[in-house]
């Protein structure tokens, strides 16, 4: 099964970034369906609205948890994993069990865990021009190399749509380390 993880922005999504965030997971669930698992490191803000949605077309989701959330309460088709960890450690867990990490938009949760899978040979698909601090990475970073010892491990997109054609492709096609 091919586990794709989804940084969100963790505050209250504006309608631009609702149908984002469902229509990554639309494209997800119809080319990929049950081999597809999305990886998400809460239940709140943007992440809320792909859960939900990730939900309601069947596919599974794994929320990896950092302490601060682990008394929530979370819907009963997910799978919780309760690290005991503050957020910046969970971010590691998340985006190294993932084959590759969408990054939809958001702060600095979002960038930390972009520049982690980064650092640890994981691709990263960014959705620029969100309106998010994130499309700062993505200005920065066009050529898609943060660090030229890496090489082109960040693929700039500009819709939702795209970000779930390219993860899926990526995720497919890649050889874990």
């Amino acid at each position: 099964m091919l586990q794709i993880g989804v940084a969100a922005y963790s505050g209250t999504p504006s309608y631009q970034h609702i149908v984002c965030g469902r229509e990554f997971v639309d494209v997800v669930a119809e080319k990929c369906g049950g081999e597809c698992a999305l990886v998400l490191g809460g239940y709140t803000g943007l992440m809320q609205v792909i859960v939900d949605r990730a939900i309601e077309k069947g596919l599974p989701v794994i929320l990896v948890l950092p302490r601060e959330y682990e008394s929530e309460k979370f819907p009963h088709k997910v799978l919780l994993v309760r690290t005991g960890m503050d957020s910046l450690a969970r971010s590691m867990i998340l985006v190294r069990s993932s084959d590759v990490l969408v990054a939809l938009g958001g702060g600095i949760g979002t960038i930390v865990e972009v520049f982690g899978a980064y650092g640890m040979f994981v691709p990263i698909v960014l959705v620029s021009k969100t309106g998010l601090p994130t499309d700062r990475v993505a200005e920065t970073f066009r050529d898609g190399v943060i660090d030229p010892r890496f090489g082109h491990l960040l693929h700039v997109v500009y819709s939702c749509r795209e970000a779930g054609e390219k993860a899926l492709m990526i995720a497919q096609s890649r050889k874990r380390l």
